[in-house]
């Protein structure tokens, strides 16, 4: 009982800022709408759903988002690893180089997706080729979109997973190496199910975040 009322005011802030807008969404895509007529709402059932399901286009969006978003996850995490392992082991000017390696996230989205339109911009970008558009083709411009999605959100990464480094017992490493094992050992014997956690908790914030990508895409391509 004591754990219930302990919890009972998180639990009922999460019943309204999240369970009832998106059941209010639910009941909403189960209507006909139309904003120049907002009183003349119909209840249609699931055709919403049969409409977009059928739909090629929404394929095709969903398949390319899902392409995005598993790539872009993945190198995110071997990079964000890397990178947290350097901040986690830097003795000399540590804060400098955690410092400078958070700088891409905290750049605007926007105007980070505008640096790398004009990087791969024909006749202006600093990284086109000559006679070269990158970004008015189709696989070019998806895997444009994907190195700027990580390398804004690799600090990201890097800082959950660095969190999740200083929880690893150097005393554990030190008894591992005695017993002879080597530095990838280590690595994937003991830090990374100790890490675990935190790599799931990392993971699941970007795969989140990449699946609702909208700005970058926007931006990069003129939403083409």
């Amino acid at each position: 009982k004591l754990g219930l009322l302990l919890v009972a005011p998180a639990v009922t802030i999460m019943l309204a800022v999240a369970a009832y807008p998106i059941i209010y969404a639910f009941w909403l895509s189960l209507n006909k709408a139309d904003l120049r007529r907002p009183d003349a709402n119909e209840f249609i059932w699931f055709d919403n759903y049969v409409t977009v399901l059928s739909s090629p286009i929404w394929w095709q969006a969903f398949g390319v988002t899902m392409f995005i978003t598993v790539v872009s996850a993945f190198l995110e995490l071997v990079f964000g690893m890397l990178l947290a392992i350097v901040m986690h082991r830097t003795i000399v000017g540590r804060g400098l180089v955690r410092t400078s390696a958070l700088v891409p996230y905290g750049i605007v989205t926007v105007v980070a997706a505008f640096s790398w339109r004009f990087a791969w911009t024909e006749d202006l970008g600093y990284l086109t080729p000559s006679g070269s558009a990158p970004l008015t083709e189709f696989w070019p411009s998806i895997w444009i979109i994907i190195l700027a999605e990580v390398w804004k959100t690799i600090p990201f990464m890097a800082l959950l997973l660095m969190a999740g480094l200083a929880l690893v017992p150097e005393d554990l490493l030190k008894a591992a190496s005695m017993d002879g094992a080597n530095a990838w050992k280590r690595f994937w014997m003991i830090t990374v199910p100790l890490i675990k956690p935190a790599i799931l908790v990392a993971l699941l914030f970007r795969t989140l975040d990449a699946f609702r990508v909208f700005d970058n895409i926007f931006i990069l391509t003129s939403g083409a």
